[in-house]
């Protein structure tokens, strides 16, 4: 589109439509979440608010199947929003890889904790550290689409989104700084060696972290 001769700056609908669509379906999914899925809920506010009351609840408060589902699923939706917009050129492709290195990662990190509980016979720490991260991501995916909300009011137009959005990036490098600490919390919690708890932190946290950093970022 041009004006007098000049061209007008295009709008941020194409480059930002996946990133808007990974939100609204996160919406969609957290509004369930909330409505039907109330243990789930109260463990991941827990999480933020008060970790210790995750750890200490009773029995009758863990999650159910249907909540841990749908909140994996939000989580899910966090990497793909990190995808769309580390791929500015390419949103939906990136929305895709992004979806799908999601999903990889919680299969590793799966394997990894069948892994170290028979190695470390230390199930109950690997079972809150799964608890911790997934509560997390949900918790990500909201304050990504918070984060993109506020870029798309700053920089409407195609050039300065493409130019910016990868800033989001440090908002996902301020959320694993609170994630680790979390993990910190949880070792001195159950009183974990730290000869384990090294070895947990590298194994599940800090190694796949700058692995995907290389590999997506292309440092």
């Amino acid at each position: 589109m041009q004006f007098d001769g000049q061209a007008l700056p295009s709008g941020i609908e194409e480059v930002s439509g996946p990133a808007a669509v990974a939100l609204l379906l996160s919406g969609l999914l957290i509004v369930i979440l909330r409505n039907r899925f109330e243990r789930e809920w109260h463990l991941i506010l827990w999480t933020w608010i008060d970790i210790q009351r995750v750890w200490k609840r009773l029995p009758n408060e863990s999650a159910r199947s249907g909540g841990i589902i749908l909140s994996q699923l939000i989580g899910f939706m966090a990497w793909a929003i990190l995808g769309s917009i580390l791929w500015p050129e390419h949103p939906w492709k990136g929305l895709s890889y992004g979806f799908l290195t999601g999903m990889a990662v919680g299969l590793v990190r799966g394997l990894g904790q069948v892994f170290g509980k028979w190695l470390t016979q230390e199930h109950e720490i690997l079972d809150n550290h799964a608890e911790l991260d997934r509560h997390m991501r949900t918790a990500l995916t909201v304050v990504l689409g918070l984060g993109i909300a506020w870029m798309a009011l700053r920089f409407p137009t195609e050039m300065g989104w493409k130019e910016h959005i990868a800033s989001i990036v440090y908002i996902w490098f301020g959320w694993l700084i609170i994630k680790w600490l979390k993990c910190i919390q949880l070792m001195l919690h159950r009183r974990v060696g730290i000869g384990w708890g090294i070895a947990y932190l590298c194994t599940l946290e800090i190694t796949p972290t700058i692995a995907l950093v290389v590999k997506g970022l292309g440092v």
